[in-house]
């Protein structure tokens, strides 16, 4: 029963692309109400996280920031819009969760990543 239930879940994704991160790379899907960014534990081999962000969410971030050049998560933590998106979290998962909605929205091939440094950019196509 569980088993097929998992099989009906997981057949639902969409795959929509993979992302480079500084240390990871990210698998990101599309479902019906939400994206899930999944990666490799870096602990636990063979295993892997999945986080799932609202489309309402993702879309809105593309909304603010769809005119920026050179965005940095770092950037959009400290914008006190991110307060209403992501209530109850601490700082460093804020900004992982930020990170990964640019993910997706790299994915979906409206914005482009770059790597300066130790730092990810972030550049939205118009």
């Amino acid at each position: 029963m569980i088993r097929e239930s998992f099989r009906k879940f997981f057949s639902s994704w969409k795959y929509l692309g993979e992302v480079k991160s500084l240390r990871s790379t990210y698998y990101v899907f599309e479902l019906e109400e939400c994206f899930a960014v999944v990666r490799p534990d870096s602990r636990l081999k063979d295993s892997y996280n999945i986080v799932f962000l609202t489309k309402n969410i993702v879309n809105s971030i593309y909304e603010l920031y769809c005119n920026e050049r050179s965005l940095t998560t770092k950037k959009i933590l400290s914008d006190r819009k991110m307060d209403a998106f992501f209530p109850n979290v601490d700082l460093k998962t804020r900004q992982l969760l930020i990170l990964q909605s640019l993910l997706v929205i790299v994915s979906q091939g409206k914005a482009k990543v770059r790597r300066k440094g130790r730092t990810l950019s972030f550049s939205f196509l118009s």
